[in-house]
């Protein structure tokens, strides 16, 4: 008996690895980036947020636009990817990586870009992101989630997230 068991054994490691695939081929494909139309950013107390920046990634070309926003503690900036043209003929294409970076009054410059990459696709999820800290100390672009609501909405060129 001990001879059959082993003489099964092989195959059945071959069908188990054969599942294993299978169930994580999914799994992968799920990992992909997300897609994002509308981003949006709380500014946390602490400090004034001066400007914010959205950048795009077209080829080897960053391309970018600036709000000059002055958004004051527990205020939020908001973004439609959609609607930002680096001039009249060529707006943001599907497709594109894009991240924000925060300039904070009298203090530091963050960007939004330290974790997973989000790429433009239009009718696509909204995320949000959250900073903090104090002028010079402990800043983070943290992301916080794929939705926020719409209050305190201050700066940028849309008041639909969320």
């Amino acid at each position: 008996m001990s001879v059959r068991i082993r003489s099964l054994l092989p195959s059945v490691l071959v069908g188990l690895g054969t599942c294993l695939v299978a169930a994580t081929a999914p799994a992968l494909a799920q990992k992909s980036p997300p897609n994002v139309q509308f981003i949006s950013l709380h500014n946390g107390p602490g400090y004034t947020i001066r400007t914010v920046t959205l950048k795009w990634k077209v080829g080897d070309e960053v391309r970018q636009e600036r709000w000059t926003s002055n958004i004051t503690s527990s205020k939020g900036f908001c973004v439609d990817l959609s609607k930002v043209k680096a001039d009249t003929e060529n707006p943001i294409p599907e497709g594109a990586e894009v991240w924000l970076v925060v300039d904070i009054d009298a203090g530091e410059t963050k960007s939004c870009r330290k974790d997973t990459k989000k790429f433009y696709k239009a009718n696509s999820q909204h995320l949000h992101y959250k900073i903090g800290g104090t002028t010079l100390d402990s800043n983070r672009c943290r992301f916080a989630g794929k939705s926020v609501a719409k209050k305190n909405i201050t700066s940028g060129n849309s008041k639909a997230c969320g």
